[in-house]
């Protein structure tokens, strides 16, 4: 598939599913990629919608910054609830910033496929499953924190809204799904909705083995990418699938409830490629849009000095390939 390779679907697996470990057995592989291709084709995606809560900015060079939104929207009767847009890795001030904003709300709805009102707190860390340990493994290469390590989810205004393991995996057999079909849905998508962010390829993650900052650039730049591609799993904003749409109607059930009980500010703390799905749901209960603010999640900004050094670096490269070009020359003039 072009410009999405094998790091990128692990990454987009990695963002995807926070903390949801389960794999189910697929009773027929041919089957369910059957019915991915059928889900697929009846997609019509809506990648600027994603958009609106997360995007890419790129500066100069191999700079730039990812970036995520938080965005408010109020009823007639002067409720708020903001979509709080996040990334599962991404720099520990971008989750310090994220801590700072959830002590002024009523109720932070949280993320989590785990049995009913779990904390991350409680999860066995012993034993992690496959997606943390991708999720780890991307923080530890990029110099990223995962977010279950870095926010406080047993601060008394957090509540779990979202399926449990037996739930989720009850939807997905009502659907047909598996993660096999979820994977080739994320992959014909990605062949339909092509992006302006390069490949990585085997000599790019060569090159940025001594340098985690150009490693970080070309990952960020694939952010947006994983994220409208998992928004892509059903449905023009991925109502029509588990893990966005049933995962969503959870959450709006809890936020039902918490507004029902009083609670007049509220946020809904997912990942950015549930949000497109979720504003819709917030505007059937008559919540309109009013304001969005963006935080940086993965700062790629070089200080001045590290600048000057990689212009240092790159000058000294061209230097000695200007130097090999000329010995080269010569060598075929003294040949003739």
């Amino acid at each position: 598939m072009t410009k999405l390779n094998c790091a990128i679907l692990a990454t987009a697996c990695a963002f995807g599913l926070l903390a949801c470990e389960q794999d189910p057995s697929d009773a027929s592989r041919a089957q369910a990629a059957q019915k991915a291709a059928q889900d697929a084709a009846k997609s019509d995606a809506d990648a600027d919608a994603a958009q609106r809560f997360m995007r890419w900015q790129k500066a100069e060079g191999t700079e730039g910054r990812y970036e995520t939104s938080i965005a408010r929207y109020e009823d007639a009767r002067g409720r708020r609830v903001d979509l709080v847009s996040v990334v599962h890795i991404g720099d520990a001030v971008y989750y310090s910033a994220l801590e700072e904003r959830f002590r002024s709300y009523d109720a932070v709805l949280y993320e989590l496929v785990a049995p009913k009102g779990a904390r991350p707190s409680q999860r066995d860390k012993s034993n992690p499953g496959l997606i943390t340990q991708i999720q780890r493994l991307m923080k530890d290469s990029l110099g990223l924190v995962f977010q279950l390590d870095a926010i406080d989810y047993d601060a008394k205004n957090f509540v779990h809204a979202d399926l449990s393991p037996k739930e989720f995996l009850a939807k997905q057999e009502e659907r047909g799904e598996s993660m096999v079909t979820l994977m080739i849905r994320m992959m014909l998508a990605g062949m339909e909705n092509q992006k302006d962010a390069p490949p990585i390829t085997s000599f790019h993650l060569l090159f940025g083995i001594n340098d985690p900052m150009y490693l970080k650039f070309l990952f960020a730049q694939q952010l947006e990418q994983v994220e409208t591609l998992l928004a892509a799993l059903g449905g023009s904003k991925g109502e029509a699938s588990t893990i966005i749409g049933d995962r969503n109607a959870a959450a709006v059930d809890v936020l039902d409830a918490e507004l029902k009980a009083g609670k007049d500010e509220i946020a809904i703390f997912y990942g950015a490629a549930h949000m497109p799905d979720m504003e819709k749901r917030l505007e059937k209960r008559g919540f309109e849009f009013k304001t969005v603010e963006w935080l940086t999640a993965w700062n790629v900004m070089l200080s001045d000095e590290e600048r000057a050094k990689r212009k240092e670096i790159e000058a000294d490269k061209a230097a000695r390939r200007a130097e090999v070009l000329e010995r080269r020359r010569k060598r075929a003039e003294a040949k003739k």
